[in-house]
């Protein structure tokens, strides 16, 4: 208890001032502009010359917008590609559908004329056949 009051007294002792509370105010408030002041001046410096880890900071993220923006750009150009790719296939698929449906037009034609007398014997003719009874005459070509 003795060693408590000793240092209660000695506290009391360093603290026993009287307080003049409008030079604390001021002391205050010069400190704080001081800080102030201070803190300006190293944004000046820093504005002036920045820091290597700054630099490096910037440099990572200048380069991973620019990877993204090139990754977005690939994206964009593979789906652009694959996009024309697929209308060129329709388009061909659409000029082969149309030429199948002439020719199966054709040869529903034709098979609609298979069993008439007309297309049999323009046929047999085709192959050089010839009715009984007829005579058949070969004439040469003109040779110049």
């Amino acid at each position: 208890m003795f060693k408590r009051k000793l240092r209660r007294s000695r506290e009391w002792g360093k603290n026993n001032k009287i307080i003049d509370f409008e030079k604390a105010r001021e002391n205050r408030k010069k400190n704080r502009e001081a800080a102030i002041q201070s803190m300006q001046a190293e944004k000046r410096e820093k504005k002036a010359k920045p820091s290597k880890r700054r630099i490096s900071k910037k440099a990572r993220k200048r380069n991973f917008y620019a990877a993204a923006v090139l990754v977005v750009i690939a994206v964009a150009g593979f789906s652009i590609y694959n996009v024309v790719a697929v209308n060129s296939q329709h388009m061909e698929a659409l000029a082969e559908r149309e030429s199948l449906e002439n020719e199966k037009e054709r040869l529903t034609n034709e098979l609609d004329s298979v069993d008439s007398p007309e297309y049999i014997e323009e046929q047999a003719r085709m192959l050089k056949m010839i009715k009984r009874g007829e005579v058949y005459y070969i004439i040469p070509e003109e040779q110049e």
